[in-house]
């Protein structure tokens, strides 16, 4: 018998090729959403699935017991209370694990000028990001890549790794492989708007990387002119651009300091 899935992620339209594929060869009985209210379009991908709120879900631990969970990019905490009712619980994560654990590993990727990303799957544990891994691919990250467009790739990555996950998890075949973690490994924090904020001390790269990885939707980079107040960039701008912005955020200190 298959086993019943019980989906954690958020009603996401770049996420929908995934959730297709996930719909098309899995009993989805349940859809635990970040958002507040739910698509026609995810509905209609998951028809017999039950869409419940994150905040709601202490009052629905009926419906958890002996469903396996699939994380899917998602952004809250599933604590080890849910964990305990599961049969299986497994994550899919943006980054090649156990480098960039954590919070809005995508992001911070760009920022650090990352050449290669990839997609973890790993057990769910009450440590985030922390559970033994089942499978890993990895991809180019190219110099022009956004954070919409490094996102998109993240979600092909996954799309193409799910027929082989799925058919390990009606198997049982995982060989699961815990994670050495070292001090080397960068371990993502929350982010905020207000950590967008270009400086004088940032290199022309710098400021390119920042850009790039904050680009619209997400909250963009920013500077606050002397003049003109506050300047955000909702695309990305080419580097040679970067170069001529990092002298006037110069000038720009230089002015607001006389």
């Amino acid at each position: 018998m298959s086993p019943q899935i019980i989906l954690f992620s958020k009603d996401h339209p770049l996420y929908f090729p995934f959730f297709i594929s996930l719909g098309k060869e899995m009993d989805v009985r349940a859809v635990i959403i970040e958002n507040t209210t739910v698509s026609t379009q995810l509905k209609t991908i998951f028809p017999g699935a039950r869409f419940i709120a994150h905040e709601t879900l202490h009052e629905k631990k009926e419906i958890l017991k002996d469903l396996t969970a699939i994380s899917f990019f998602y952004n809250k905490y599933i604590s080890p209370a849910f964990l305990s009712l599961f049969k299986g619980a497994f994550n899919f994560h943006g980054s090649l694990l156990p480098n960039y654990s954590g919070a809005h590993a995508l992001n911070w990727q760009l920022i650090k000028g990352e050449v290669e990303s990839g997609i973890t799957i790993h057990e769910l544990s009450p440590q985030i990001d922390g559970g033994s891994i089942v499978a890993q691919q990895s991809f180019k990250i190219d110099i022009t890549d956004t954070a919409l467009t490094l996102l998109q790739k993240q979600v092909y990555c996954a799309q193409k790794m799910l027929q082989s996950f799925l058919s390990k998890l009606q198997s049982n075949t995982f060989e699961p492989v815990s994670q050495n973690s070292k001090s080397t490994h960068f371990k993502c924090s929350l982010r905020f708007p207000e950590d967008g904020k270009l400086t004088r001390e940032m290199s022309p790269r710098e400021i390119y990387n920042t850009i790039r990885a904050l680009v619209s939707p997400w909250p963009n980079a920013f500077y606050d002119c002397h003049c003109n107040g506050k300047i955000s960039f909702p695309e990305i701008l080419p580097l040679n651009e970067c170069e001529n912005l990092h002298l006037k955020l110069i000038q720009n200190e230089n002015q607001k300091n006389n």
